[in-house]
């Protein structure tokens, strides 16, 4: 049986090593593919070049523009406050898409002598942190933490060939610091990259696009951003590491902070054999969610080689460091045939709930429990706790469990502060409560809105992602709005009538139908007058139905009118094209074995494991606007919906009373 489980284990590593050597090729294929293709653009001078680079103290702007469409307006300033996976796929989606609808713009306007142009877009992206990390794939750097080099992306780095790919050929170059943007004159779009922490938003949301900015996010260092069009996309916080903490803010200091976590942990383990003090070589982690059983998977697959290694630099060890699927064969020869009473180290998951994995379909959860059994954890459930230390917990009942570490792996609260100066109301129960965050052009402007408090502090949205506040100071009797040009995505987001799971598949749908609505409403708001909605409310703002805080369905609100007849897409239908998005997921359990679930099918084993891997390596190329990444997730993305709503159509999906938020 251990021959058989070092065989799979090998196969998969071998599996994985064949396609990160194609898939790298593809995309130095496709890398210099673009790359000549937009030398070939420069030589011809069919392109021109805007480019901008700000920082705090400075800014300065080189301009070379070929001809200019007559009638140009002023760009239209799209900014995304996060680098999330929402906020990145919008930001990717508005420039993919910009070209489609400005056809559609050109080919509507019947005078020849005034071609329409709205004067361009310019995209710009903030965030604290000067990298995007892939989340799901983090906890293996609690055991491997070289693992985090292949799970980020320098935000500079959205530049070059990949942007130049999504613009549509050009050049350009960034310069590494503040703001960096590149495109080419024919795209009409220019991005840029802010590195800054947003702590409140000043809007004006009776304004037009046309006449100037909408208002702007003021950052703590002093500079402000404006905005005709806001994407507030700022993820969740969790506790530990596994969200960048304030020191973390540079990859640097990010990759330091993984070392020390991962050594923490190896201590710990590799002390069992040399300690008999109560709590030596245990390892408590609460919380038996999909992070905390994923947690435990990872160490369960890696205590057993970590506890039996010594420091010094033996042939062996060289061996495992050089190549890894040994060590993997190792401990699973070691780890999953063994006797549970002979091994020092102890790894304990702990839930006050009788059901782990709150969510998932039966079969994962089965599968999970048993995988978890075999590699030696010990699994309580219905076990409230009354104190939780970093070296213990202690129970109900007053039994107490030592331990070198403590791992909390509950308690993701939305990123939603700096729109709520404080909080009052049911806010982190299943009620909607009420803020008093401002989103007002001066404090004693009449078109003063304020946002509405979801659950768990999350930012409310309407059926087209735009957030809603209330008017008339923010208290009760306030009519209920839609900020026409405010939208919110990701985890920081509570649409009521879908209460889907905050993953980062759903991230992404959310980011999907908040770039195509701005598109059109960019496309509905031309000059010749015509305005994006044909029901408003006061100050431009379109009306909601006030039922929606108590039914939890939202109402379709503000549909355009313009020439072109469109209107703003709903959610989800207007995306995935049914009622609900597709639930999947794929559960890891070290990095050989897996569940993967779509709707009702469930799939367990070694391919999904090969999957997870896929995944994770084409969305991070994706983040960095890598073609590879970039083309097979909008095949993948069609795939899935289509399977959504078809193959493996689940007609209705079960909504949980208290959906986890865990990517």
């Amino acid at each position: 049986m251990a021959y058989l489980h070092g065989l799979r284990a090998a196969a998969v590593d071998a599996l994985i090593f064949i396609l990160r050597i194609v898939l790298s090729g593809i995309d130095a294929g496709l890398v210099a593919l673009l790359g000549a293709r937009s030398f070939a653009d420069e030589e011809s001078g069919s392109t021109s070049v805007t480019t901008s680079v700000t920082n705090k103290k400075k800014k300065t702007t080189t301009t070379t523009t070929t001809k200019k469409k007559r009638g140009s307006k002023t760009r239209t300033r799209v900014v995304i406050v996060g680098a999330s996976f929402a906020g990145l796929s919008v930001r990717r989606e508005l420039i993919r898409n910009y070209r489609r609808y400005k056809k559609v713009a050109d080919d509507d306007d019947d005078d020849d002598d005034d071609d329409y142009d709205n004067g361009g877009m310019e995209v710009t992206l903030i965030d604290r942190n000067d990298y995007f990390e892939y989340t799901p794939g983090i906890l293996r750097c609690f055991v491997e933490p070289d693992h985090h080099d292949l799970l980020v992306v320098p935000l500079s780095h959205l530049d070059g060939v990949g942007s130049r790919f999504l613009l549509g050929g050009g050049s350009g170059r960034q310069k590494h610091g503040g703001v960096g943007a590149a495109a080419p004159a024919g795209t009409a779009i220019r991005t840029k990259v802010c590195i800054g922490e947003a702590v409140s938003v000043i809007d004006d949301d009776a304004a037009e696009p046309s006449h100037g900015p909408q208002g702007r996010v003021c950052l703590r260092d002093g500079r402000n951003v404006p905005y005709d069009y806001l994407v507030v996309s700022t993820g969740s916080s969790y506790p530990g590491i596994i969200r960048p903490g304030p020191s973390e803010r540079h990859m640097d200091g990010r990759r330091v902070a993984w070392e020390k976590e991962a050594s923490k942990l190896r201590n710990a383990l590799v002390g069992a054999d040399y300690c008999s003090s109560p709590g030596s070589g245990t390892v408590v982690v609460v919380g038996a969610g999909p992070v905390g059983v994923e947690l435990a998977a990872e160490i369960a697959s890696s205590s057993s080689s970590s506890s039996s290694s010594s420091s010094s630099l033996s042939f062996s060890s060289m061996m495992y460091r050089m190549f890894p699927f040994l060590h993997q064969r190792r401990h699973q020869n070691h780890n999953r045939d063994r006797d549970a009473s002979s091994r020092r180290w102890r790894i304990v998951l702990i839930d006050a709930s009788t059901r782990a994995l709150p969510g998932m379909r039966p079969d994962t959860v089965r599968y999970a429990m048993r995988w978890l059994r075999d590699a030696g954890v010990e699994i309580m459930l219905g076990s409230p706790l009354v104190d939780i230390t970093e070296t213990s917990v202690t129970f109900e009942n007053g039994t107490v469990i030592k331990a070198d570490v403590v791992y909390r792996c509950f308690g993701s609260r939305p990123n939603s502060a700096f729109l709520f100066s404080s909080v009052s109301g049911d806010g982190d129960g299943d009620g909607i409560g009420t803020s008093t965050g401002r989103l007002a052009s001066s404090p004693s402007s009449s078109s003063s809105s304020f946002p509405i408090m979801g659950p768990g502090g999350s930012i409310l949205v309407d059926d087209h992602l735009r957030v809603l506040g209330r008017s008339g100071g923010g208290d009760s009797d306030g009519k209920i709005n839609s900020c026409n040009r405010i939208y919110s995505a990701g985890d920081v987001c509570y649409h009521p009538s879908s209460n889907e799971w905050k993953l980062g598949h759903t991230a992404e749908v959310n980011a999907h139908l908040v770039a195509e609505n701005i598109l059109i409403d960019i496309h509905a708001n031309r000059p010749d007058g015509n305005d994006a909605t044909s029901e408003k409310g006061e100050g431009g703002r379109g009306v909601v139905n006030e039922k929606i805080l108590q039914t939890g369905k939202g109402v379709v609100v503000g549909k355009c009118s313009s020439s072109t007849s469109l209107s703003l897409l709903t959610y989800p239908a207007g995306v995935v094209g049914a009622s609900h998005t597709p639930k999947i997921y794929i559960l890891s359990l070290g990095k050989h074995d897996a569940s993967l679930g779509f709707n009702n099918l469930v799939w367990n084993g070694a391919i999904p494991a090969v999957l997870k891997w896929f995944i994770e390596w084409t969305k991070v190329a994706a983040a960095s606007d890598r073609p590879v990444g970039v083309y097979i997730w909008v095949l993948g993305d069609a795939v899935s919906n289509f399977l959504g709503r078809t193959l493996l159509h689940k007609s209705a999906v079960v909504r949980d009373d208290d959906p986890k938020k865990e990517n």
